[in-house]
């Protein structure tokens, strides 16, 4: 999908609004060692299935202006995923992989502060 022009070599494809980037929906990062999420020292956090469950719209605690309208929800492997932000207070060996699998450890004794959070975004290849 798309436009394309050719460079005289191979076909490129135009800059348009799905080129652009997004940010993460809002998901909660767990901190606590007793959560599933944690294991061998890392937790892992699934960010291309939070986004495309909140895309798909699939959720009970959801409102649209128009029930026609649809969010664009890209398979795992068309997307780029960044952390632009993150306390380093907090968090430690933050690192994502090209699946949108999300790793992060905990500094020893950290304290939570109005900078503990996450920023995530997600840009199409």
């Amino acid at each position: 999908p798309g436009y394309y022009y050719n460079n005289g070599t191979k076909w490129l494809k135009l800059f348009s609004a799905e080129d652009s980037f997004f940010y993460m929906p809002s998901t909660i990062l767990p901190t606590d060692e007793n959560d599933p999420a944690f294991a061998g020292g890392l937790f892992t956090v699934d960010l291309y299935t939070t986004y495309s469950k909140q895309f798909n719209l699939s959720g009970t605690n959801v409102a649209v202006s128009d029930n026609s309208a649809r969010l664009p929800v890209y398979a795992s492997d068309e997307l780029y995923y960044f952390v632009t932000y993150y306390d380093d207070t907090v968090f430690d060996n933050v690192k994502i992989n090209n699946a949108g699998i999300l790793t992060y450890g905990l500094k020893s004794e950290f304290t939570y502060s109005d900078k503990t959070f996450m920023n995530i975004l997600l840009k199409v290849k």
